[in-house]
């Protein structure tokens, strides 16, 4: 694929993925009820990076940071980073996480097209995988291979499971094999998938050491 064809692609999940979430926020309000089934589902999701990843003291790329409610749960948790940076795709929501989190460094930026400021040691993303974006397998290893070369040490990121008991009509699930194999296959045969913590959700964790 040359690189036009590559960025006519990220421009594309990009206006899908701006779509879907200005609906939810549309549809819910702004706040973790906007993205999320309860508060208890979203924190369970990242303690799972806290659990798999030495995050404290590192520096750290939110991708998909919504609100900025990972950051909220970082300091709640006691945690430090030496940085962190929470990108988006959406300005409208990350007015809305500046708003909460003043101090919080937030920008607009899609790591599929652009260059972070910084190299993270760690990029953690939660609920970026959900939307079901046209081309969704492509998307994927385009995630998976972008964040694999941008991080210093390992990332994070969950995914919607395909063997969960009830699904909703609205997002992505995946088949927690066929990621593994994606990944193993053809970017790095280390790597840990999750799945011990939510029955429709899972998360897949690399780490260089």
């Amino acid at each position: 694929m040359t690189g036009d064809a590559k960025d006519d692609k990220a421009q594309a999940w990009r206006k899908e993925s701006n779509r879907f979430h200005e609906a939810l926020v549309e549809q819910r309000g702004e706040g973790w009820h906007a993205f999320w089934g309860s508060q208890e589902s979203q924190q369970a999701r990242y303690e799972v990076f806290f659990r798999h990843l030495p995050l404290d003291g590192a520096a750290v790329l939110d991708v998909g940071c919504g609100f900025g409610d990972f950051l909220a749960y970082a300091r709640q948790r006691g945690a430090c980073f030496s940085r962190y940076l929470g990108v988006d795709l959406d300005e409208q929501i990350l007015a809305g996480a500046q708003k909460r989190h003043p101090d919080g460094e937030f920008r607009v930026l899609d790591v599929l097209a652009e260059e972070p400021p910084f190299v993270p040691e760690f990029i953690v993303a939660s609920g970026i995988m959900a939307v079901p974006f046209d081309g969704y397998e492509e998307y994927v290893l385009r995630v998976l291979r972008r964040f694999y070369e941008l991080c210093g040490t390992g990332f994070a990121l969950n995914f919607l499971s395909a063997c969960a008991k009830t699904k909703d009509e609205k997002s992505r699930y995946v088949e927690p094999s066929w990621l593994l194999q994606q990944f193993q296959g053809q970017i790095d045969w280390r790597c840990t998938l999750v799945h011990d913590y939510r029955p429709n959700d899972f998360t897949l964790v690399h780490l260089r050491q």
